[in-house]
């Protein structure tokens, strides 16, 4: 007769949020320089309410990430475009083992703009959980 495996809370804790976050499709967004930052619904584009629940999700459990930052630039005609990367850390990481990361690509991509187009000065990341 085999024994039954034992009870693990931490596992079973992960799994529930894990579950949380991908039927709710969450991203997180941080717009600079205005420090806005939020949850959206990566699918609709609609804004998640803020709630402990999926904040203690996104950021207390380690999960794989997709990483996209973009900055969005305005020439002297007014044409707008925008430089794009998008990055994906190998492995599981909290949230807050993310920021070199993001930091040092925000700064390389920057740094890569014309700063005569990029004056307006928004740069956009958004940190989408990997399917």
């Amino acid at each position: 007769m085999s024994k039954r495996k034992l009870h693990n809370m931490r596992a079973r804790l992960e799994r529930s949020c894990r579950a949380l976050l991908s039927t709710n499709h969450v991203a997180v967004v941080n717009i600079d320089p205005s420090g806005r930052q939020g949850m959206i619904n990566w699918q609709n584009c609609k804004n998640i309410p803020p709630g402990q629940r999926i904040a203690d999700a996104v950021c207390d459990i380690a999960h794989r990430w997709t990483i996209y930052i973009s900055v969005m630039c305005q020439k002297a005609n007014g044409e707008q475009y925008c430089k794009s990367v998008e990055i994906a850390p190998q492995g599981n990481y909290r949230a807050e083992h993310l920021t070199d990361v993001i930091e040092e690509t925000y700064e390389s991509l920057r740094t890569e703009c014309n700063t005569n187009h990029s004056a307006a000065g928004n740069c956009t990341f958004t940190c989408r959980l990997a399917d």
